[in-house]
């Protein structure tokens, strides 16, 4: 319901002086698994509150799980508001367990703003684990991660050419050209952005982690497959390419990393 309450603030503080320079420090926003489009009217958040609240629910919440029509208001005021915004919506693929049953609580047709410039992802999760992961190899924090790196070298790339164009004569516009090379304090920047989301630039360091902590045996189906065994051949004089498809979280990363 978070994502729902963020648009909300948007809108109104759109209109209102106090957060007119807030809001224009907002430069994306990554939604996981928010019920932009209040799908089947009142259902989908309906059963956000079985799946999020033990207790009775609040009066606003009640209001937006019997006026869907409100929710789908919202989607188009925040359409209006938000062009400038990189926006990213994350839905899961796994039905969440509500009692005795299983049902999807944000999928795809809820999950997904459908605006022309949104970054949409699904994630192998229901709605109670989109947003938790088992470590920092997680594949799926591993993407979230990514989205949010993208975003600030988004940010990072958007402020360089603005202050290229406010400046007023040639020698600032060249030194600003010339910041677009990594500076030291941008560099220390991605290495603060690194330690805090636990990642690193280096592929060959994630490489060397996946191969050394890989279980033993696993892989060994395809190593068997004659089409895997003919691709790996020195005289092999086929495609180049081995085309592998999985369900997220099925272990492609892992193959990949350990076929030498």
């Amino acid at each position: 319901m978070g994502g729902l309450v963020v648009k909300q603030a948007y809108i109104i503080g759109q209109t209102d002086a106090q957060y007119i320079d807030m809001l224009s420090s907002v430069f994306g926003i990554i939604f996981p698994s928010s019920p932009h489009n209040g799908s089947a009217h009142a259902s989908i958040l309906n059963n956000v509150l079985a799946a999020t609240l033990t207790i009775s629910s609040k009066a606003y919440v009640s209001d937006l799980a019997i006026n869907s029509g409100f929710v789908q208001n919202l989607k188009e005021k925040f359409r209006e508001v938000c062009d400038s915004l990189h926006i990213v919506s994350i839905h899961e693929t796994l039905a969440t367990k509500l009692g005795p049953m299983k049902r999807m609580i944000v999928g795809k047709d809820s999950g997904v703003l459908g605006y022309p410039k949104e970054i949409s992802s699904p994630m192998n999760a229901d709605h109670h684990t989109v947003c938790k992961f088992q470590s920092n190899t997680d594949e799926y924090y591993t993407l979230v991660v990514t989205m949010i790196k993208r975003l600030t070298e988004e940010l990072q790339s958007h402020r360089c050419a603005y202050a290229l164009d406010d400046e007023r004569s040639f020698s600032h516009a060249y030194t600003t050209v010339a910041a677009h090379r990594p500076s030291e304090g941008a560099l220390n920047t991605y290495k603060k952005l690194e330690h805090i989301l636990a990642v690193s630039e280096d592929p060959l360091e994630d490489l060397r982690y996946i191969v050394a902590h890989v279980m033993s045996g696993f892989g060994v189906w395809l190593h068997k497959r004659q089409s895997f065994r003919n691709w790996t051949s020195t005289s092999h004089n086929g495609p180049r390419i081995y085309w592998l498809s999985g369900l997220p979280g099925a272990g492609k990363t892992i193959l990949a990393a350990t076929t030498t």
